[in-house]
């Protein structure tokens, strides 16, 4: 198997685009009064949010919004993680810096990918190709149609920044009023909403 990652290091959106949440992992067995969750969601994500939590880079159910639960964690230390799950695996091929740039397709069938990496153009073989571009490159570069989804079908971007040297319990309390603030002052914003949430270390906090 050939594992082909863009980036200098695992996890996509996970550890590049520094979310630090994981949502719908976590089930509200109560009411939104009085919610009760619990784990309902297992496979790799359960593996992966189960040893960040082990090594102390990740803690859920995160109550958020009142109706549901997040699970919170370290997107440095999940880039650690990733590499020890992949190098653990006899069986895995890791290209880094690669990126797909084209698609040899004969009667309707991938048979190659054209890799653009640090040492030139590379061919890779395969009888299953799975694209998790995030873009559709393999899909575009195959021929394959693809849509995207209008107005109000696509997830706005968020601006992630952190805040440092910061009241912990200050900022905990105007958490909770956040949307309220966005309401009145946002009305340019692409969001009604957003989250500030720690990063584990005193003092600092993330924001989107």
């Amino acid at each position: 198997m050939v594992l082909c990652e863009r980036q200098g290091f695992l996890g996509g959106n996970f550890t590049t685009a520094v979310v630090g949440t994981v949502c719908g992992l976590y089930a509200n067995r109560g009411t939104d009064e009085a919610p009760s969750f619990e784990p309902a969601v297992g496979g790799i994500a359960g593996e992966i949010t189960s040893a960040l939590a082990a090594s102390g880079a990740g803690m859920g159910p995160i109550p958020f919004k009142g109706r549901t639960a997040v699970f919170i964690y370290q997107w440095w230390a999940a880039k650690r993680l990733f590499d020890h799950l992949v190098e653990a695996e006899p069986n895995i091929d890791l290209l880094l810096h690669s990126v797909v740039s084209d698609a040899i397709v004969d009667d309707g069938t991938v048979r190659a990918l054209i890799l653009a990496t640090k040492r030139g153009p590379k061919a890779i073989k395969g009888r299953v190709f799975v694209d998790a571009t995030g873009d559709a490159d393999v899909a575009t570069f195959a021929g394959v149609r693809t849509e995207t989804g209008g107005a109000g079908g696509r997830q706005m971007a968020s601006m992630q920044f952190l805040l440092q040297r910061v009241d912990d319990a200050a900022v905990i309390t105007a958490n909770a009023a956040l949307s309220e603030i966005i309401a009145e002052h946002g009305a340019h914003l692409s969001r009604d909403g957003g989250a500030v949430l720690p990063t584990f270390r005193p003092g600092e906090f993330w924001g989107r």
